[in-house]
């Protein structure tokens, strides 16, 4: 009972002392995946806003030398932000939209080549105040190359970031 009398007094206080700020128009945003470097992946990712509900990134990846290969990629997607109302200039919340990537891979046994993939990503961007932002990410990707294996992969991440 205890318990929770504190707890009701802790949220009663901090709901008096919260101050509403307006909200703050965020059109650019800088970010990384710590996930992706569970698989030797280092990506980062530059959003910027189109128009008052698009937006479109640009990124680039580098794959940690893992079993002789590596590779250094770049990309954009464009991303559509249904939810948000007409004029918001916010890029935050749900947003959807191709992707395409381009990479060089190489091997210690072999010259290397370059690969091209298309897909697609839909996430969920909170942007908190001070502008850190938090973006689970969702992807599917099509490789059009012989180094990696055939078929469609799908890929869960988070961006950690900025936005400004």
């Amino acid at each position: 009972m205890k318990l929770k009398i504190l707890f009701v007094s802790m949220i009663v206080g901090i709901m008096l002392f919260v101050q509403v700020q307006p909200a703050k128009s965020y059109t650019k945003n800088i970010a990384g995946d710590p996930i992706s470097l569970v698989w030797h992946f280092l990506n980062v990712t530059y959003e910027f806003q189109t128009g008052p509900q698009n937006s479109m990134t640009l990124y680039g990846s580098f794959f940690f030398p893992y079993a002789g290969w590596t590779s250094v990629g770049f990309g954009a997607s464009y991303r559509w932000y249904l939810l948000q109302s007409k004029g918001n200039s916010i890029i935050k919340g749900f947003s959807f939209g191709p992707k395409a990537t381009i990479s060089y891979w190489g091997n210690d046994m072999s010259t290397g080549g370059v690969s091209f993939s298309l897909g697609g990503e839909a996430g969920y961007k909170w942007i908190f105040n001070g502008g850190f932002s938090v973006e689970p990410m969702f992807n599917i990707i099509i490789p059009f190359s012989s180094y990696y294996l055939s078929g469609v992969y799908v890929g869960l991440g988070v961006n950690l970031g900025y936005a400004w």
